[in-house]
């Protein structure tokens, strides 16, 4: 125990159950091994806080490296900038590595055709994403708890998700995403930052009633409890419950899909009609809710509306019939073949075009201008002093590990690559669906590569086969930038 200047007695972190409860999370789900490289986003609010100190009192036994990014809205400027200040500054106490992301969300807003906290959610989401890209991190860590799953299950019954939704959030999420504190309560998060006498501050907006999240945590939810006080538990264990039985319908639906031959990445999906019309319902719309989200960038814009159109269309009697669906997709029946078939409009009727390949040769020092997405990549040679890995889309590259010649280009059929912080080797396509990346946009997306693999996948992933070591002895920069 150590004293604070109040006299007020102040735990340990090491020794505050809190920390012995977040292990037993973290093992149970299995979150981390132990000896990654953790981005932890922080805000500054009181759950982040708690968030990065837990992690930061597990770092030695587990062997973490711990990176603090945190990401300014530009929705409170003043306000914004002081809880910058203060995670940065706590970074640094803590002798951790600190990156800071910017938006304007208001300039951004009106065009984007989002709400602010969808847009702000992006955005951050994204940001951290590039962070753990840039530091071969493979886990990101978020300040979730107990009553944020209650809350976000009430405003997925209240918009009427399935079970996909009112599972909530997931522990981990995508083999990235992780959230250690997602079983404890609001009230222990604060008693246990009270404790250890660990400061935080306190977002103004979380108190506005612009966004759904505060009007629901401020009026329905408390009303809620007075018909169940537990009710933040009760909703987080059916959450769990409903989440173990989702996992277990989709895995269903992924062994049907690879029965039928249907590939995950692809441009026309066809299938039996007579096959899909002898599921039971439930199995049958959540097939068809996958084959639809497999044919749409990042699985977006469809909804229960369109899974039930298409099971419609193919439960009539009639053989013939065509619905159109968001994001160019027509799912129409093939009378002829017994098949329904998803494809993008004019896809396999004289329509369709993809980026034609591309590849450019490079002797560094030298730029590439690659002009169908407006950017160009610059190399150079860089002093091992200079280097800053903070800066997004450049990376630090070993040049006695690249086997000459470089180049930039387009992906091929069979490319892999060894991910940064990863001793395997990936098929990029893998990483490329992992990361989300819309489909049309892969032909597109320039690679920097040498005569063995894939060396840098901008503005994501670096290869681990170029890493600097304290052996390298000569370090050349890449950095894509937008063309002027």
């Amino acid at each position: 125990m150590r004293k604070e200047g109040g006299g007020k007695a102040i735990t340990a972190i090491a020794s505050h159950p809190v920390l012995s409860r977040v292990r037993g999370i973290i093992l149970r789900h299995r979150m981390l091994a132990g000896g990654e490289t953790v981005v932890v986003a922080a805000s500054g609010g009181p759950d982040s806080m708690a968030l990065l100190k837990v992690l930061g009192g597990l770092s030695e036994e587990m062997a973490l490296r711990l990176v603090v990014a945190h990401f300014n809205h530009g929705l409170r400027r003043e306000e914004g900038n002081r809880d910058e200040e203060f995670v940065r500054k706590c970074a640094e106490n803590m002798n951790l590595a600190f990156e800071c992301g910017r938006a304007d969300i208001p300039r951004l807003l009106p065009s984007s055709g989002r709400s602010t906290e969808d847009l702000c959610r992006r955005m951050r989401y994204d940001f951290l994403a590039g962070v753990a890209g840039r530091y071969g991190a493979r886990r990101i860590a978020l300040g979730h708890h107990l009553h944020d799953q209650a809350e976000t299950v009430v405003m997925n019954l209240l918009r009427g998700s399935g079970p996909r939704g009112l599972r909530g959030m997931q522990p981990v999420r995508d083999g990235l995403v992780i959230r250690p504190l997602l079983e404890l309560g609001r009230d222990e998060i604060l008693r246990f930052l009270e404790d250890c006498g660990i400061d935080y501050v306190r977002d103004s907006s979380n108190r506005s009633d612009r966004f759904v999240r505060n009007r629901l945590r401020a009026s329905l939810v408390p009303e809620m409890r007075r018909f169940n006080p537990r009710l933040d538990a009760t909703l987080v264990r059916t959450a769990e419950i409903l989440r173990s039985e989702d996992e277990y319908l989709q895995a269903i639906v992924e062994d049907r899909l690879r029965e039928w031959g249907v590939p995950r990445e692809t441009e026309v999906i066809g299938v039996p009609v007579d096959v899909l019309q002898s599921l039971h319902p439930a199995l049958g719309n959540r097939v068809l809710k996958e084959l639809l989200e497999r044919m749409t960038p990042e699985g977006t814009g469809i909804g229960y509306a369109h899974v039930l159109a298409v099971a419609e269309m193919i439960s009539r009697s009639e053989p013939a019939g065509e619905v159109a669906l968001p994001n160019g997709v027509v799912a129409r029946r093939d009378p002829a073949k017994g098949l329904l078939v998803l494809e993008k409009s004019g896809q396999g009727r004289g329509g369709g075009t993809s980026a034609s390949p591309f590849e450019l040769s490079v002797e560094p020092p030298a730029t590439v201008a690659v002009d169908v997405i407006g950017a160009e990549l610059r190399f150079s040679w860089a002093d091992r002093g200079g280097m800053d890995f903070s800066v997004e889309g450049r990376v630090y590259m070993d040049n006695e590990r690249i086997t000459y010649p470089l180049v930039v280009r387009s992906r091929r059929a069979g490319d892999r690559f060894q991910p940064f912080g990863m001793s395997g080797h990936k098929k990029l396509k893998d990483f490329l669906i992992d990361i989300k990346l819309p489909r049309r946009r892969r032909d597109e997306m320039p690679l920097v590569a040498d005569r063995e693999s894939v060396l840098w996948v901008p503005p994501w992933r670096l290869s681990e086969r170029v890493r600097i070591t304290g052996a390298t002895r000569r370090i050349l920069m890449v950095e894509m930038k937008a063309q002027k």
